[in-house]
């Protein structure tokens, strides 16, 4: 599936045309990420990184313009992480609550969006694109 993302990517496609790929691929990630919870009986599989993938997906549409620079993606992605690991407020709400495959992918996505949005608005403030 991150093939098609590629050549999507490749040709400037509008994110539109992403999202069908993401949703099968977040539906496939729930049921596999789940399945492994249940399997090995582990909260949340440290070893799994398909959310983390999928938190990076929700914050890239935030940051894609040809006027960004390599520190607003490196930015993006450093406040993603100190996101996920931290979990302030509804991220570390999700990650307690909700125990399942949708709970581990869901803390991961608000993570990401959160980040994109932060950026977004910071590259706006600033008057970077």
């Amino acid at each position: 599936t991150i093939i098609p993302l590629y050549i999507l990517e490749q040709y400037n496609a509008p994110f539109i045309l992403f999202i069908p790929i993401l949703l099968i691929m977040l539906g496939v990630s729930i049921f596999l990420t789940g399945y492994v919870q249940t399997k090995f009986q582990i909260a949340d599989p440290s070893w799994i990184v398909i959310d983390e993938l999928f938190g990076v997906f929700t914050m890239w549409p935030f940051l894609h313009s040809k006027q960004n620079t390599w520190a607003i993606y490196l930015l993006g992605f450093v406040l993603f992480r100190v996101l996920d690991i931290l979990k302030p407020g509804p991220i570390g709400f999700i990650d307690r609550k909700l125990k399942n495959g949708f709970g581990v992918m869901l803390d991961d996505i608000l993570a990401g969006l959160i980040a994109g949005l932060f950026c977004l608005l910071l590259t706006q403030l600033l008057n970077l694109t």
